[in-house]
Order: C-alpha cells, then sequence, then structure tokens
C-alpha cells in the first residue's frame, strides 16, 4: 500500500473504459462528446478499441483518454467485482406474476452494505406452472458461518445443521468450494449428493466463484422429477451445480430464536475500503485551500536564531602576524 501526499488535481481523477476485440464495442447511441468520452484503437495491443469517458463531465484531468494509453504517471485502477443482487431474471411461465424473477435485497438483515443475501422465485417448467422455486444466493465474503451466537454476533439467517455426508459445501478461507473431503479449516455448511436422485427437494451451486446460490422447490413439488428440474435451473443462471439435497436446508431469514440444531449465518467483514489514519481529523476545505494556497514549502527560511545572536558579539582578535621583509636587492 502506499499513500502519495502531493498531487495536483489535474493529475488526479477517474476514467471508465471498456474495451474489445475491433468491431465487437456496442454502439454509443449518441453523438460522442470528445470533453469527456473517447474512443479508438488500444495503444499496445493491435485489434483491440476501447470506448471511455470521465467519471464527471467537468473533471479537471489533463491528457484524456489518460489510463488507457501508456503513461509514466503512477495511476491507480478499480475494477469491478461480483456483488449481491445478481442479474434479473426472465420468467418463462406467462403471464409472470408479480415481483417474479426481481432480486429483493432490502427488509432482509443484512447489516451493512456489500449485500450479504438476496432473494427471488421463480415458475420454471412452463408446462408446470404450480411448481415454484424460492432463490437464495449469498455471498460468502460477507456471510459466514457460526456454531452459537454472542452478544456482537450479527445474524443474517439460520438453517440446519449439516449431516454426515460424502459430499458437502465448506465455507473456506479461500471461498465456497464443494468437495468430497474438509479443506483446511473450512465450516461445513451442507451434505448432500453430486448428482440428482428421485428424492431431490433443493440444490445449490456457485455463481462465479464467490456466491453460492440455494434453490428450494416451495409449491407444486415432485421430487421424482425435480432433481433435473433444479439441475438444468442452475444452469440457466449460469450457476455451476454442486451439491444436490433430498432434505432441505430449513433456511430462515433474519435472527429470530435460534436453537442448538441451527447453525447460524453471521454478517461477516469482507473485503472492501479501510481508513488510514484514522487520527487525522478531516476538516472542509475552507480550512485546506486557505493552507495550499501559501505553498508554504517555497517561503524562504528565516536565520536561525543561534547565528542572530552570534553577529552581535565581538570575535576575539586575530593574533598578529610579521609582514615578511622584502628580498635584497
Amino acid at each position: 500500500y502506499g499513500v502519495h501526499l502531493d498531487m495536483n488535481p489535474g493529475h488526479t481523477g477517474l476514467e471508465f473504459y471498456r474495451v474489445a476485440p475491433k468491431g465487437q464495442l456496442p454502439k454509443l447511441g449518441h453523438a460522442m462528446d470528445s470533453q469527456w468520452e473517447a474512443q479508438g484503437p488500444l495503444t499496445g495491443l493491435d485489434g483491440w478499441d476501447f470506448m471511455g469517458r470521465r467519471m464527471i463531465r467537468l473533471m479537471n484531468l489533463m491528457h484524456f483518454p489518460r489510463y488507457v494509453r501508456t503513461e509514466s504517471r503512477d495511476f491507480f485502477y478499480l475494477t469491478r467485482r461480483r456483488l449481491l443482487p445478481p442479474n434479473a431474471l426472465s420468467p418463462v411461465v406467462s403471464p409472470p406474476e408479480p415481483d417474479e424473477g426481481k432480486w429483493q435485497t432490502h427488509g432482509l438483515a443484512q447489516h451493512g452494505w456489500p449485500y450479504a443475501l438476496a432473494t427471488n422465485w421463480l415458475r420454471p417448467e412452463p408446462s408446470r406452472p404450480q411448481l415454484k422455486v424460492t432463490l437464495v444466493a449469498f455471498d460468502p465474503r460477507y456471510a459466514g458461518v457460526a456454531q452459537q451466537a454472542t452478544a456482537a454476533t450479527l445474524v443474517l439467517a439460520r438453517l440446519r445443521r449439516p449431516g454426515a455426508g460424502s459430499r458437502g459445501l465448506y465455507f473456506a478461507p479461500s471461498g465456497p468450494v464443494f468437495s468430497d473431503a474438509p479443506p483446511k479449516d473450512a465450516q461445513r455448511v451442507a451434505s448432500g449428493l453430486a448428482t440428482p436422485s428421485a428424492k431431490v427437494t433443493s440444490a445449490l451451486g456457485l455463481l462465479g466463484d464467490e456466491l453460492v446460490l440455494y434453490a428450494e422447490v416451495t409449491s407444486g413439488g415432485e421430487p421424482q422429477r425435480d432433481g433435473l428440474v433444479l439441475q438444468r435451473l442452475l444452469q440457466q443462471l449460469g450457476a455451476s451445480a454442486g451439491l444436490y439435497l433430498e432434505r432441505p436446508l430449513g433456511l430462515r431469514l433474519g435472527p429470530g430464536e435460534a436453537s442448538s440444531d441451527d447453525l447460524l449465518v453471521v454478517r461477516q467483514q469482507g473485503p472492501g475500503g479501510r481508513r488510514f489514519f484514522s487520527e487525522t481529523a478531516i476538516v472542509p476545505p475552507q480550512e485546506w485551500v486557505r493552507l495550499q494556497a501559501k505553498r508554504v514549502r517555497y517561503f524562504p527560511k528565516p536565520k536561525a536564531a543561534s547565528a542572530a545572536s552570534a553577529s552581535a558579539v565581538t570575535p576575539p582578535a586575530a593574533p598578529s602576524v610579521p609582514a615578511a621583509e622584502p628580498p635584497s636587492p
């Protein structure tokens, strides 16, 4: 980590970019405003184009577009992290019911942002409109598990403790993982089967490498058929199927009343911004602009007090040195 303590405004700014092989960028949709928008070939990467813009139109940033080209000055960049909620789902049964396919994050015990939980529901089979599947997405970076609560524990949900089984879902320090053997320092969250059986009622999968997706048949179920339905649904949602359950997780959202048979889903501190130098007071511009305008580092240094006092004292006389006699003619 590094902190640059002196930087002129013209060298400080944020720019957004999208890059793609030549001819594959979307149309801008309006006339480009060169004051804050740009597009063209990507320097140093033949066959690729970019389109970008300043974060805000009037950002005072020199040499725009700056950070997509070779630049000798230091800079930092941001990359997008997958967060909840996932993308909205398209209902497959017509007509759709209210809020079908829409992820919900509000009204849940999130205890902060980024969100740790999101809920949804869908009717995945047009031939079985009575079949409803409830979906819950977890972000294990912010939703950990605990055996019991303390006074400081922020409980997001409760679920049944996992039973024995050869395959399980584990929350490991490196992220969620489906495995037949427990990873080091990992907590088992659920136990199940690697492939659907004739008694499957729910399933777990991964969205990317970060998010856990839980799908449970909550209405109109036919266990002998639902395993394959859940398998197809996870695939359609872009999730890698990892675990099939013949017994639901018993998931109950919110803190509620926990029993000894419950595993707690709790809020934990995940990756994010951290404040440095918290002991330094943050002051408004009317304080620091005035000080910055003085440009103190360019003021001449005053004479040292010791030098001034020494000049007032008469130094001792130097010893006399006899003059050299002129040489004889």
